[in-house]
């Protein structure tokens, strides 16, 4: 059984000139080229690793967005043919959808009682 480590902070060995140690360690990219490639963003994991978080934390942030401005069709496009949407509880919104036409008709609904619901995103987390 393999075991996978990921490190948050690799030191560069500029303190004894050796260069970067640690395991999984890259040689250091430039802060201030990833920050200009995708500004707001603070970057503590290795590159690829945060690239990724940033690619889908952009990607649950314009979901959310579309949701506000009633735009479903493009997290629908996006989502698996049998998707599962389930909102928790036993009331009128609660129960599980099997399909993307069921999560349309549930959002509709949605939209219909709660005419000015919008979704404020404060913050999207790491795993």
């Amino acid at each position: 059984m393999s075991k996978q480590v990921l490190v948050d902070t690799v030191s560069t060995g500029e303190e004894n000139g050796r260069g970067p140690t640690g395991p999984g360690c890259r040689p250091p990219v430039s802060r201030d080229f990833r920050s200009s490639f995708l500004p707001g963003i603070v970057f503590n994991d290795p590159p690829d690793i945060t690239m990724y978080h940033a690619v889908v934390k952009r990607i649950a942030r314009n979901a959310f967005e579309d949701l506000s401005d009633r735009k479903i069709e493009p997290l629908l496009e996006r989502s698996a043919p049998d998707l599962q949407h389930t909102f928790a509880g036993n009331h009128t919104f609660g129960g599980t959808r099997h399909s993307r036409e069921a999560f349309r008709a549930w959002m509709a609904r949605l939209y219909r009682l709660f005419p000015e619901l919008a979704f404020t995103i404060r913050d999207v987390t790491d795993p």
